[in-house]
């Protein structure tokens, strides 16, 4: 009987866990020698979704100037209810480049310059979803 009972709240458990959003990938990449990053769709049971991010931030890895919000860049688009149809409308996005200027968003901190061999992590976030990558600036990039 414990063991029917164990497996039933391994069942309850997993089917919260499907109802926690899924994140998805975020890959750092060179457009046209500029920093960007790749937004990757996710694959999804019924249809895919391509992310359409509400805020993005650039974090310096570890401790110190840059690693806490606002970090190196931050913008996003703020939800203002209803009558503001713009964040709903929002488009999916595959590519957003370092410092890139989104319109209708509010940009937190302007893109400032990233030092060579540092380690940095770029997030992006869309209603519940998340997408990360580290990366070090100054090394090469795949292309976007």
């Amino acid at each position: 009987m414990k063991r029917i009972a164990a497996l039933g709240s391994l069942a309850a458990l997993g089917a919260l866990n499907g109802c926690t959003p899924e994140g998805f990938d975020v890959a750092a990449c060179s457009l046209n020698g500029k920093l960007a990053f790749h937004i990757e769709k996710i694959d999804g049971w019924f249809s895919d979704y391509q992310p359409r991010p509400s805020e993005v931030i650039v974090l310096a890895e570890g401790y110190g100037p840059g690693s806490t919000w606002p970090g190196v860049w931050a913008a996003e688009l703020k939800y203002y209810g209803e009558r503001h149809s713009n964040y709903e409308a929002r488009p999916a996005r595959k590519l957003i480049a370092y410092g890139q200027i989104l319109p209708g968003w509010q940009v937190g901190q302007r893109a400032k310059p990233l030092h060579p061999g540092m380690a940095y992590w770029f997030s992006a976030t869309d209603n519940g979803r998340r997408g990360a990558a580290r990366f070090v600036a100054g090394t090469h990039l795949k292309p976007c």
